[in-house]
């Protein structure tokens, strides 16, 4: 059993299959993670900024978000056979358009999503150095990746060619602190990175966290009540006692999160808000 090795000449030769294709459309990353995202990324951005989506492939979940919530904001597709077609945004006068000069802009917000996991070591350095041109000083960079994905793990394998293979054709993994060090490396400083479940599963996971964090809540503070003798009636401490044992079998550590690495409900996506530096590289 072999390892497929993913070259740039195979990656677009998969893309390039899977281009136009149902399956890429109805599968893509942004088609639905794009609404949480914007979500996340729009207190940090301004209407007037000029937004560049990086690598947004074919379908452009992201600008059209983008766009439904009045932000200014184009794309830019390396691999010609992703290009997409832009014809019913053109008629937004916020919509920037397709992007083939990279030189020929800067941006105070480049969206580098699910991008930066499938670049060479050549191609990573490349593509950092050209995000570092084009995103204005101060400008923020949105990177998203999955968290720590077990690359091997995550292989399937093709009776066929007989090959273990990254579905996707990712190269390359991430935790935080490597994908804060790789951002340093290339002038962008990274202000928040969390960890951020874009499945349906977000909702209720992170409505349990804040039911336990309550519950942690009301044991500390019913703890402090019984210290100071303050719950006089036998019965009501007798019943106080009761739920407290039920209580402390489902409270949550009571911590207050880093607002700045947060991790939200299964985690699973990397979300890095990377400020660039003024310094020349």
């Amino acid at each position: 059993m072999k390892l497929l090795r993913w070259t740039p000449e195979l990656a677009y030769s998969f893309w390039s299959d899977l281009a136009g294709s149902k399956f890429l459309a109805e599968t893509a990353f942004s088609r639905f993670a794009a609404p949480y995202l914007v979500d996340l990324v729009q207190d940090h951005i301004n209407k007037e900024d000029a937004i560049l989506d990086f690598g947004a492939g074919p379908n452009l979940y992201l600008v059209q978000e983008l766009l439904r919530r009045g932000f200014r904001v184009g794309f830019y597709e390396p691999s010609p056979s992703l290009t997409a077609s832009n014809i019913k945004l053109e008629s937004n006068g916020q919509f920037l358009g397709a992007v083939s000069d990279l030189d020929s802009q800067k941006y105070e917000c480049v969206f580098f999503s699910e991008v930066i996991e499938h670049l060479t070591d050549k191609s990573l350095k490349d593509v950092l150095t050209t995000l570092a041109r084009i995103v204005k000083s101060g400008g923020l960079l949105v990177v998203t990746t999955p968290d720590s994905e077990n690359l091997f793990n995550a292989s399937r394998y093709c009776p066929v060619c007989k090959h273990l293979f990254h579905p996707w054709g990712h190269v390359r993994s991430f935790n935080s602190e490597q994908l804060r060090m790789t951002l340093a490396n290339h002038g962008f400083h990274c202000e928040e990175i969390h960890s951020v479940d874009f499945s349906a599963a977000r909702e209720p996971m992170e409505e349990l966290k804040r039911l336990r964090e309550t519950i942690a809540g009301m044991v500390r503070d019913f703890t402090k009540l019984q210290e100071r003798n303050a719950i006089a009636s036998q019965e009501v401490s007798w019943t106080l006692k009761k739920y407290m044992e039920l209580l402390i079998g489902i409270a949550g550590p009571h911590v207050s999160e880093d607002p700045k690495h947060r991790h939200i409900g299964f985690g699973g996506t990397l979300v890095a808000f990377a400020r660039r530096q003024d310094v020349q590289l």
